[in-house]
């Protein structure tokens, strides 16, 4: 499949202390592309109040996830569960240094172009535990979408 149209809803969850107290959704258009166990997304968001965009990219082959964000909230991340990943936040006031452990990466895409992306990882920047993190992204398959 090329570039198909899909509807993304991201539903994520930040936990500070023990409690999941700060939510986000977003609704948006997305491409994908892939077969199988290896998929492409391709989406943007809004990220700040002066309605900057930033373009992400959601890779996803062999039980790995790597997401891939630019604009002025830059970063890279590979989910690999149970696998450290530390890399930098590009942030407009400096670079963060940054690193992740996933505690789940799964996801189940259809040949259609519907399913689910579910991460859940501890976030610490500078080395300090920043939050507890829990990503969930829907894919809605649009129909009128040529393959």
């Amino acid at each position: 499949m090329k570039n198909k149209d899909v509807l993304l809803t991201l539903t994520g969850r930040t936990a500070l202390l023990d409690d999941y107290d700060g939510v986000l959704r977003v609704t948006t258009l997305g491409k994908l592309s892939g077969k199988k166990d290896s998929w492409r997304l391709r989406y943007s968001e809004t990220v700040t109040d002066e309605n900057e965009i930033q373009n992400v990219i959601l890779t996803m082959d062999k039980g790995i996830v790597t997401m891939a964000s630019d604009g002025p909230f830059a970063t890279d991340m590979v989910f690999e569960k149970g696998c450290r990943f530390e890399g930098v936040y590009r942030t407009p006031f400096g670079l963060l240094d940054m690193g992740i452990f996933p505690t789940l990466v799964k996801y189940n895409i259809n040949e259609d172009g519907s399913g689910e992306v579910n991460l859940r990882y501890q976030l610490d920047i500078a080395g300090q535990y920043a939050a507890f993190h829990k990503l969930h992204i829907k894919l809605q398959a649009d129909s009128k979408s040529a393959d």
